[in-house]
């Protein structure tokens, strides 16, 4: 692992019920998969990306990106935290949803610097209404406390996770970037913009 590296983390997992139990990352947003966009945005800015699902055939096509599947699963979006975390070769890992078509690219350099600044800590975007810990950025070092969290806590929320490890709230007033895709409705609802 080298703190040169960037590496950023899409989790591609879940039941996806709401969504008529499609991978919402493959649904069409705008005429490409939602997880086109993102890599659209993080190729550029990332030495490396994993894919974190417990489907890798589904994603089979995608050959620019490392596919790994959740090491402890049955956790939600901590599972493919702690997969992302165990396996990336960075000192940091941006991890988002693989259900947010609006990331972008100025907001990740952001995040990036503020990484750079903050050593240590996650860097977890707060908008008025709620943090976005699922487009935030992780030091490897929390992946103990994490492991300790899941075998201990048994707790499903990535908030009171990170209540447990060195934050920087970064205070953020346009939550656009963070808008996830929970059900075909919406989809089509930010398609028609």
């Amino acid at each position: 692992m080298t703190c040169s590296t960037q590496s950023a983390a899409i989790l591609a997992g879940g039941s996806n019920l709401r969504f008529d139990g499609h991978m919402k990352p493959l649904a069409r947003f705008k005429s490409r998969a939602i997880l086109d966009w993102q890599l659209e945005v993080l190729e550029p800015l990332f030495d490396e990306i994993l894919l974190i699902t417990n489907t890798p055939d589904l994603f089979s096509p995608y050959s620019s990106v490392r596919i790994l599947t959740d090491r402890l699963p049955g956790y939600g979006p901590l599972s493919g935290i702690h997969a992302a975390l165990s396996k990336a070769s960075g000192c940091n890992v941006l991890v988002v949803a693989g259900d947010m078509p609006f990331i972008n690219r100025e907001t990740i350099q952001e995040q990036l610097r503020l990484a750079g600044e903050k050593p240590q800590k996650a860097i977890v975007p707060q908008t008025v209404r709620q943090v976005e810990p699922l487009h935030a950025i992780y030091p490897v070092t929390a992946l103990p406390s994490l492991q300790q969290h899941l075998q201990s806590a048994h707790e499903l929320s990535v908030r009171k996770w990170i209540k447990k490890i060195p934050v920087y709230y970064w205070k953020m007033k346009d939550s656009n970037p963070f808008i996830n895709i929970n059900t075909p409705e919406e989809l089509r609802k930010y398609e028609k913009g």
